[in-house]
């Protein structure tokens, strides 16, 4: 299974996203570049919309790996955009990206 890493930012709710290919995923926080333990609901529909296959299928067959935004609903059924979406497939960057997700807790 090739490893990837996929990250996203939602700028109106200051976070930011990490999902690594073995399913693992981190919420941070933009302003303080801090780790947020406790997810809100809306944080794992992020999450899942970042993880569904057609999207993933999509951005990594995808020739320069980024996408400028990706529109989904939250949980009060407001469109929400996250924007930045990158992919990246570098095995020493997506290990340099994990140690770096993990020192933040």
């Amino acid at each position: 299974m090739e490893k990837y890493l996929i990250t996203g930012e939602i700028y109106d709710w200051k976070k930011s996203y990490a999902l690594f290919s073995d399913g693992e995923y981190f919420v941070c926080q933009l302003n303080r570049v801090k780790l947020i333990k406790q997810h809100s609901e809306n944080d794992l529909k992020v999450i899942e919309t970042l993880n569904d296959s057609d999207f993933k299928n999509k951005i990594l067959n995808a020739n320069n790996n980024y996408y400028l935004s990706l529109e989904f609903e939250d949980t009060d059924n407001n469109k929400i955009v996250i924007s930045n979406i990158k992919c990246f497939r570098n095995p020493t960057l997506i290990s340099y990206e994990y140690e770096h997700y993990k020192s933040l807790v």
